[in-house]
């Protein structure tokens, strides 16, 4: 439980430096502009911020419940090996979906990127997002529970999304090709 709660400071500091440096700043000079690369930088760490809390907070509830529900096995289920398993694939994870946000973001607010190509790789993030859904709620279950068994609908609802997931990315990147070959072969 303590080594979650250690990573809630951090979590605090990260924020804190987003966003209080740009305020300070305002409040000074007066001036309410802000740069792009700096407006980048804030949002992907207040992103950043936000979602780690969001995923360490539901990391300690999921922690309490076991501790509440099941205390004879707890120090069993959550011992520290686990609990650091725990903590990286919440800060890779929160990573990957705020990069997956970025880009997702990035394309759809930008107008020179509204082009047959960008708009493909709009699909992307879409589909990855499916992917990590589809396998990473049984990946986390099977680390913390040490049960590798799955139920059939649970397995055929996998299958399907990692099925569409697969098949989707192979397609898109498929249109992709298809739209760099008519743009580089047959320009007008």
């Amino acid at each position: 439980m303590f080594i979650l709660l250690l990573n809630l400071p951090i979590l605090d500091i990260m924020g804190a430096t987003a966003f209080l440096p740009q305020l300070l700043h305002s409040i000074v000079s007066r001036n309410r502009s802000i740069y792009y690369p700096g407006c980048f930088l804030q949002a992907l760490l207040i992103h950043i911020y936000g979602a780690g809390n969001f995923l360490f907070l539901a990391a300690m509830a999921y922690d309490r419940y076991i501790a509440i529900c099941l205390p004879l096995r707890y120090h069993s289920l959550m011992t520290s090996h686990i609990l650091i398993r725990i903590i990286v694939f919440i800060w890779f994870f929160n990573i990957f979906i705020t990069a997956v946000l970025l880009v997702f973001t990035t394309i759809v607010s930008t107008k020179s990127l509204h082009k047959p190509m960008f708009i493909l790789l709009l699909n992307l993030p879409i589909l990855d997002i499916m992917g990590a859904t589809a396998f990473l709620p049984q990946l986390l279950h099977s680390i913390v529970s040490r049960n590798r068994s799955i139920y059939y609908p649970g397995c055929f609802l996998q299958a399907l999304l990692i099925h569409i997931y697969g098949a989707g990315n192979f397609l898109f990147l498929a249109a992709m090709a298809y739209d760099r070959y008519i743009a580089i072969c047959l320009p007008l």
